[in-house]
This record gives structure tokens, sequence and C-alpha cells, in this order.
């Protein structure tokens, strides 16, 4: 389902962001703590906060496994956008009246108490679905490219 900035502000969501590189530990505990006492969903990035870009990291799998939720996997594209090309990750910010698409996948998990977060494999499945994702995101661009 595509979102659309109203529709996300009317849901509550909201941006907290956080840097690990300062209080890893407290980062950590600051997304449960939303995402299970306030109840609000909460998102971050499966390569972490320095890449390299697109090797997932544990600590999608570990969050999961601590607070017993879900993972859902988002694919985006943008048909006008500026890119950070010194960037590690290529980040990009859409220019005015871009059009967005997000394709969201999943759920995976919750992920175990007996599972290791740090499990190759479990790794790959986070990087294919991410993978999916973003390639149907970029085939609905260009569809919706198609039709106009």
């Amino acid at each position: 389902k595509q979102k659309t900035a109203y529709e996300m502000r009317i849901s509550d969501w909201s941006s907290d962001v956080c840097s690990s590189d300062l209080f890893p530990s407290h980062d950590m505990k600051g997304l449960i703590r939303i995402f299970k006492h306030e109840k609000r969903s909460t998102s971050f990035s499966l390569d972490g906060p320095k890449g390299p870009i697109h090797e997932v990291k544990p600590g999608v799998f570990e969050f999961s496994r601590l607070t017993e939720g879900p993972i859902y996997f988002a694919g985006i594209a943008c048909d006008r956008k500026w890119v950070a090309h010194k960037s590690w990750n290529k980040m990009y910010l859409p220019k005015p009246f871009a059009k967005i698409v997000i394709v969201w996948s999943g759920p995976a998990g919750p992920i175990s108490r007996d599972q290791d977060p740090r499990s190759p494999e479990l790794a790959q499945l986070a990087k294919d679905a991410l993978q999916n994702s973003q390639t149907s995101a970029l085939k609905k661009m260009d569809d919706a490219k198609g039709l106009s």
C-alpha cells in the first residue's frame, strides 16, 4: 500500500532519530520503549548507520527477538531526487512534487529466543526480502510512468 504524507501524519507516524555512534545501548533501549510501551512503530536501516551499503547488520534481528515484533521490509522508488553521491549509502532527498512509491513486504519473524541474530541465513532472508520490495517499487514506478 502506498502512503501519502497526509496518511502518515494522521496515522501518528513520527521520526525519532537516534545516534548509535553516541550511545549504542541507549538507542536499542529507546527503540524498545517506543515500540513496547508507547505502542508505536519503529524503523531503522538494515545496513546500520555506517554501512557498508546493503550489508545486513544483526540489530534488526536482535530488536525483533527482544520485542517479539515482526519485521517488515520497504522498497522505495522516487522519480526525481537529489542524491548525496559522497555518502556511503547514496541517500537521497525527493525533489518537490516527486512521485514516490513505497512497497512493503513481510512480515518476517518475530525472531525466536533460540535464533542467533548474527545468523547468515537471517541476513540473507532480509537482504532478499528487501531486494524484492525494492524491485517491486521500481517496477511500479516504471508502470506508473507508462500510464502518464
